[in-house]
């Protein structure tokens, strides 16, 4: 009940309670039983409504931390996943990377074991002056 409806019931009961004492329907005893009766359910009915209203309030100030806590739940989920994302991005870049320099290792040991295998045919094939000759270009020495 609002305080509205409460307050009519105390002006009716209080009024009812008027004229039955002066039509001597009720004595002065019953009236003092009355009334007090009249102030014990209008005081329960008052601490009701202020508990109601404590638990209200209590209540959505709970469901507004619950929906901050859903809030940054949600914005949590999100950069959880775009780290997920990135690190997945991260490690494909660095597989890509790793395939690149193994390509370019492998290409120059290619060209370097074709190069070493021409060069025996070449030095194979020369004469022991031109050796001497060879190797004093490449080398810079004498013998």
């Amino acid at each position: 009940m609002d305080e509205f409806t409460i307050a009519f019931a105390v002006v009716f009961v209080l009024v009812l309670l008027f004229f039955l004492r002066q039509f001597n329907l009720l004595n002065v005893r019953g009236v003092i039983f009355a009334v007090a009766a009249l102030g014990l359910v209008l005081g329960f009915s008052l601490f009701q409504s202020y508990r109601k209203r404590k638990l209200t309030a209590e209540l959505k100030r709970r469901e507004e931390q619950l929906k901050e806590q859903e809030k940054r739940l949600q914005e949590l989920q999100e950069k959880y996943e775009v780290a997920k994302e990135e690190i997945r991005d991260a490690e494909e870049a660095l597989k890509r990377e790793r395939a690149r320099y193994l390509k370019e290792i492998l290409e120059i040991e290619a060209e370097r074991s074709k190069n070493l295998q021409r060069r025996r045919e070449q030095l194979n094939n020369m004469s022991a002056d031109e050796l001497f000759e060879e190797y004093s270009r490449v080398l810079g020495g004498g013998a």
